[in-house]
């Protein structure tokens, strides 16, 4: 889990905030949160099952840092397919441009 993220997108202060990761079987994975600066939500981050054979094999995300355009980058844990890093698409609430994980 790593600290809150924030900043200014389009005029606008967000917050991301990792919930801690549970990898129990059958558990959430949209364990990310954008919040407005007023505190109100802005969207659960969905992650990206479709790329996965298996779509319970992904655990959720476990780590964020700011990227080149200062959007958070967000970093993907799976059960069976390794780490994937992708930037934040606040108006989709997923992630694009996802690549493998060091």
């Amino acid at each position: 889990m790593s600290d809150p993220l924030t900043w200014t997108q389009d005029g606008e202060t967000f917050t991301l905030v990792i919930e801690p990761l549970d990898t129990r079987p059958f558990t959430r994975a949209d364990n990310a949160v954008v919040y407005h600066s007023d505190g109100s939500r802005r969207c659960r981050v969905r992650p990206p099952r479709e790329l996965m054979s298996n779509p319970a094999a992904v655990l959720g995300f476990f780590h964020s840092f700011p990227g080149p355009d200062g959007r958070p980058v967000l970093v993907l844990a799976t059960r069976s397919s390794g780490d994937f890093q992708g930037t934040l698409d606040l108006e989709t609430g997923t992630l694009r441009s996802l690549i493998t994980w060091r």
